[in-house]
């Protein structure tokens, strides 16, 4: 149906009404527009009319992962009275096992675009003790005033434990003018980075390098990084 009504129209805008991943690989490459309405209740098709009409510009971010083989999901089954996942889930697991997503966790479009600068960290030597302060600045490219989701992660790459590759440690929902350009801030204290020893039973912190990403979705070409460095265990 999507393929039929594509060649009779080109300016083809294909909606979903849904609240999880759908697969779109068969066609997605062959339409210009893609919008998700989630489930929008009575009031869903006047929502619908008015980001269409341009009335209102959409500025939604994916709370997770499609990824292009539909064979990377869990299984779902609506009979099952329970279900086992493993350690990693979502954006996490897809992460590790470099899986290519046909739109990543955090990812979402508007009728105008934003350009990141590199993520600026005010100091990159910390203790435990200490606050990680980040601040990234963001510009509305474009010719329409919108909104956008400004995204921060955080890398274990140099950690002696099994960790994911990144996790989301902040995000900033800011409105933004065509030419204008914000400063996006963020505090993160360095005991959110723990991770909890079994051995020990308690939250401990690497002291190691750290990657930090800033971007408007958790894909790797959508980032800006950064590194800081946990270094002692503080007073």
């Amino acid at each position: 149906m999507i393929m039929a009504l594509k060649s009779e129209n080109p300016k083809l805008v294909v909606t979903f009404v849904g609240g999880s991943a759908i697969n779109m690989e068969a066609w997605r490459a062959d339409v210009p527009a893609i919008l998700y309405a989630w489930y929008a209740g009575m009031e869903g098709g006047n929502a619908l009319a008015r980001v269409i009409f341009g009335n209102v510009n959409p500025s939604g971010k994916l709370p997770f992962s499609i990824p292009e083989d539909e064979n990377e999901l869990p299984e779902f089954n609506r009979y099952a009275e329970r279900a086992s996942y493993g350690y990693y889930h979502g954006y996490t697991l897809f992460d590790k096992k470099g899986s290519q997503m046909s739109f990543p966790f955090g990812y979402g479009l508007s009728y105008t675009s934003f350009s990141y600068d590199a993520p600026v960290i005010q100091s990159t030597e910390l203790t435990v003790t200490d606050t990680l302060r980040v601040s990234v600045n963001v510009t509305n490219s474009g010719d329409v005033d919108g909104e956008e989701v400004v995204q921060m992660y955080v890398g274990f790459s140099h950690s002696a434990i099994d960790r994911p590759v990144k996790l989301l440690r902040g995000f900033h929902k800011v409105y933004i003018n065509p030419g204008e350009t914000v400063t996006v801030s963020f505090d993160l204290p360095a005991k959110e980075l723990a991770w909890y020893n079994p051995d020990s039973r308690s939250w401990e912190i690497e002291l190691m390098e750290y990657e930090l990403y800033t971007g408007s979705s958790s894909a790797a070409n959508n980032l800006q990084q950064a590194t800081f460095t946990i270094s002692s265990v503080g007073k």
